[in-house]
């Protein structure tokens, strides 16, 4: 219904984590899921021909119909085909980063200062201080091999994910599985998971409580380090190496 979707403003997705067993050999609920991930695959094409700038067409589409984005009009639903032996539910704080450079970062740094000393609202001058210690680490530093820029926001609000771990099909290798007798991965769990045949442990949702350092890491296993280029001053600007 275009009209409710168009009334229901809001940019923030309703999370809906669970899991929903069907019985084994669900062919045609696995060809619906289909269908419908074939649909979402369709709108996320259109939508991306609004505008090539992501933030931008994001902004265009909840202008004309703000309620698709609760909607998950392009979150597509997930199928587990293999048997589940367990499943457990779990906070993450995604980061966002876009690798950059040092002249784009002394740019932004630059805008960040003069909105700074014109805002009435600054009254801590070390803002200020830190923005000009910053733009004098990215004038003379230079980078390592391996190293880079990279420029972090790690998002205010947890979003839900979902451990697997699914019985490895008789005959298929072990692969670089550290389980014996199972597969894993870590999906997005903010709609509802469907899995077949018996019904898995589940470790449910539990309250979320932020770690000390939850500003720095989002939890996941990364063969990468960040430093922060002025620790402290929360300006996002991390240096990124292999480890």
């Amino acid at each position: 219904d275009i009209d409710v979707l168009s009334r229901n403003s809001t940019k923030v997705t309703t999370k809906y984590p669970g899991l929903i067993i069907v019985p084994e050999g669900a062919e045609q609920l696995s060809g619906i899921i289909c269908d419908i991930n074939d649909a979402k695959s369709d709108f996320a094409s259109a939508m991306k021909r609004v505008n090539s700038e992501k933030h931008i067409r994001f902004k265009e589409v909840h202008r004309k119909l703000p309620g698709l984005v609760t909607a998950h009009s392009t979150r597509k639903i997930l199928f587990v085909e293999e048997q589940l032996k367990k499943v457990t539910f779990a906070w993450r704080l995604n980061r966002n980063q876009v690798k950059t450079n040092a002249s784009d970062l002394i740019a932004m740094l630059d805008k960040r200062r003069l909105v700074a000393v014109k805002s009435p609202v600054t009254t801590d001058l070390t803002v200020v201080a830190n923005i000009d210690r910053a733009k004098a680490l990215l004038e003379r530093k230079v980078l390592r091999d391996g190293e880079g820029y990279r420029l972090c926001r790690t998002n205010t609000f947890p979003v839900p994910i979902a451990h697997l771990f699914t019985y490895r099909p008789e005959g298929k290798e072990r692969g670089s599985s550290k389980y014996a007798e199972t597969d894993y991965k870590v999906v997005k769990a903010s709609l509802p998971i469907f899995g077949v045949g018996q019904k898995p442990t589940i470790k449910r949702l539990q309250d979320w409580v932020p770690a000390q350092d939850e500003a720095l890491s989002n939890g996941r296993r990364s063969n990468h380090s960040y430093t922060e280029l002025v620790p402290g001053a929360d300006l996002g600007i991390f240096i990124m190496r292999k480890v």
